[in-house]
């Protein structure tokens, strides 16, 4: 067993202040250890070698160190040398960069300074806002005044002047205005006390009036004389494909208002076999639920302002109905039947069941078909009494058909208005004065004849009230008809424009 070496003391160098704290390269040359600390440093542990075949030999016993010797007294200086050292190494950690208060001076003047102007430029920016309003309010004010009918006034220094003269004028005005209703009164005055002077002259006024009068007569009687229906006969031949399904030989056209600007075309005996079509198609079949009995239309409340029945039309009844009356549209309407679109025709059977008193506006007063261009009435039934009568408004100058958008507010606005007035009113000479639809032509409806028309063209329903009482919703013994509407390529662009 090997005895532990000599015992060796060392002192470690722990200044109160870390060499890195005051910056700099001297550090290295401070690293004096501070008086009173010393480290044992104890040599290497010697491992025992163990040779063979020998015990094992006990551990040798710890060697404990001794107690701490008092440190040695150091010098006065040598302490004071540290505290300077550690002093010095403080102030140069907390020292500030020369130059940063500086820096920092001026970064708050920048500020400061770009506020100034931002706050400056806003400023600005407000009073043009002011400016621009202040010229849209005179100029919406100068416009208020123009609307009014009253003088503008410039903004200049001349508006007072411009003002005191409108104001002038006015008294001035309101002066002459005043004299001459004492000048009136005055004249008034000596005619009511029986002045000679005055009594012998009549008033211009008074011996103008019935001039008036009889010109407005005179205007009235040529209007009417104008608007009175041309009629001409024309005849009639069918091809030999349609010889022997129409039977009609000629046919009525009936040009209405200035120039004959409207046509209601009036054909008799259109078909050779209505009655058959009739019975095979339309009326009840009394078969009795036997074999080859056929299906009829069935009647129903007419959801449209038809005060009456409605049903769909056999399509066999109305290709031999416009078979034989496409030619004549054609030739008198300028349309052709054939070669407009499913989409552009309606057709409804019809019997009217309900008499005038209970009709609606739309269908009391003359009207117009407005998403129609031609219309045309087929008589099936053996009912007579009835007519199509065709009107023209006074209000829209005896125009019988109304062209666009205007007549139609015109008539909606005054000719119901006025119309209702009439039948309210029991003079009849009252209602020739002030009435607005002018009666035209009137079409007696009856069986196998066919009214072609206009669809704008002002029409309505003559019922008298003998016929009326004899109305019923069977369709044998009915007001029947058959009812046409076609929309041509033209009359379709209008609507969607």
């Amino acid at each position: 067993m090997t005895s532990a070496g000599p015992r060796r003391t060392a002192v470690k160098s722990c200044p109160s202040t870390p060499p890195w704290a005051g910056g700099g390269s001297s550090w290295k040359s401070d690293l004096r250890s501070p008086p009173g600390e010393e480290v044992v440093l104890r040599p290497p542990v010697q491992v025992p070698q163990r040779l063979p075949g020998a015990a094992a030999a006990a551990p040798p016993p710890p060697v404990r160190a001794p107690p701490p010797a008092a440190p040695p007294a150091a010098p006065a200086a040598s302490a004071a040398a540290a505290d300077g050292k550690a002093a010095k190494g403080t102030f140069r950690g907390a020292e500030v960069p020369a130059g940063s208060e500086e820096k920092r001076e001026a970064k708050e003047a920048l500020a400061r300074l770009l506020q100034v102007r931002q706050k400056e430029l806003l400023r600005l920016k407000m009073q043009a806002q002011e400016k621009q309003l202040a010229l849209l309010r005179g100029r919406l004010a100068q416009e208020r005044r123009l609307a009014v009918g009253s003088v503008p006034t410039a903004p200049s220094a001349e508006a007072p002047v411009a003002a005191a003269a409108a104001r002038d004028a006015a008294e001035v005005s309101e002066a002459r205005i005043q004299e001459s209703r004492k000048q009136l009164a005055a004249v008034l005055e000596r005619r009511r006390a029986g002045d000679p002077k005055l009594s012998g002259r009549p008033s211009s006024r008074a011996s103008a009036f019935p001039k008036l009068q009889a010109s407005a007569k005179a205007s009235r009687t040529a209007s009417a004389t104008a608007l009175q229906p041309v009629e001409k006969h024309v005849p009639l031949e069918y091809p030999a494909s349609l010889a022997g399904r129409c039977c009609a030989r000629g046919y009525d056209v009936f040009h209405i208002g200035e120039r004959g600007v409207a046509s209601v075309v009036s054909v008799d005996n259109l078909l050779c076999g209505l009655q058959k079509l009739l019975q095979k198609h339309v009326l009840p079949d009394h078969s009795d639920g036997r074999k080859g009995a056929r299906s009829r239309p069935t009647f129903r409340p007419s959801g449209l302002a038809f005060p009456g029945l409605d049903a769909a039309v056999p399509s066999a009844l109305r290709r031999e109905v416009e078979r034989c009356l496409a030619p004549l549209v054609a030739r008198e309407l300028g349309a052709d039947l054939f070669r407009l679109p499913a989409s552009s025709a309606a057709s409804f059977l019809r019997l009217l069941t309900a008499p005038a008193t209970s009709w609606s506006s739309s269908q009391l007063f003359p009207h117009i078909d407005y998403a129609a261009s031609l219309a045309a009435t087929v008589g099936l039934g053996d009912f007579n009494g009835t007519s199509v009568g065709f009107y023209a408004g006074r209000a829209l100058r005896g125009k019988p058909v109304l062209e666009d958008l205007a007549d139609v507010a015109r008539y909606k606005l005054h000719g119901i208005a006025n119309f209702a007035a009439e039948r309210q009113d029991g003079h009849q000479q009252q209602q020739e004065e002030l009435g607005h639809f002018e009666l035209l032509l009137e079409r007696e409806v009856r069986m196998n004849r066919a009214i072609a028309y206009p669809a704008w063209l002002l029409h309505r329903a003559e019922v008298p009230p003998e016929a009326a009482r004899r109305l019923t919703a069977d369709p044998a013994k009915g007001r029947l008809t058959l009812n046409l509407f076609y929309t041509t390529e033209e009359q379709a662009h209008l609507e969607r424009s």
